[in-house]
């Protein structure tokens, strides 16, 4: 099976226009028997869970000269509902965390130095399966002490020649 998905999101930001985004991803789902904890690097065994992996490149610019890598990983219940999705740019060291209700605090780095941001997720909801998926992540953007604002990212993903353009 040809596991290249047509990705489609959207970014909303209040008062502004939505932020539409179409590109080829990498999909797949599997089965892990290990969690890693990101923050002390160790390793939760015995548990199963179920993830969906998603790498693509992601464009920074306008007219689409500047893309860099991007990997989302999802971590799924056994019914393919999302509990909480890591978006990575290995390349840049740059990594968000979203899981209902809780803060993930980072730096992200630009030409004039690192800032120090944190993400609120105030929702996610998606589902995964074998041939399409789709994702919803509401959340808070912080700069230190001062929230920035609120951004809404919906995701879908289907596989590429597919005409489904709707998955929930």
């Amino acid at each position: 099976m040809d596991n290249t998905f047509l990705l489609h999101m959207v970014s909303r930001l209040p008062d502004q226009e939505p932020l539409t985004r179409q590109m080829e991803a990498k999909y797949r789902i599997m089965q892990r028997d290990a969690l890693q904890n990101h923050d002390t690097g160790s390793w939760l065994r015995g548990k199963s869970f179920y993830a969906a992996r998603l790498m693509y490149e992601q464009v920074l610019d306008e007219e689409g000269r500047e893309k860099v890598p991007e990997i989302m990983t999802a971590r799924l219940d056994p019914e393919g509902s999302v509990q909480q999705i890591t978006m990575k740019r290995p390349s840049g060291g740059f990594r968000l965390e979203f899981e209902k209700g809780k803060i993930y605090a980072t730096e992200y780095p630009t030409p004039a130095g690192e800032l120090d941001v944190a993400v609120r997720t105030t929702e996610l909801a998606g589902r995964f399966t074998e041939t399409k998926f789709w994702a919803r992540i509401r959340y808070e953007i912080w700069l230190g002490e001062e929230k920035q604002g609120e951004t809404l990212l919906e995701i879908l993903g289907t596989p590429r020649g597919s005409r489904e353009e709707n998955f929930r």
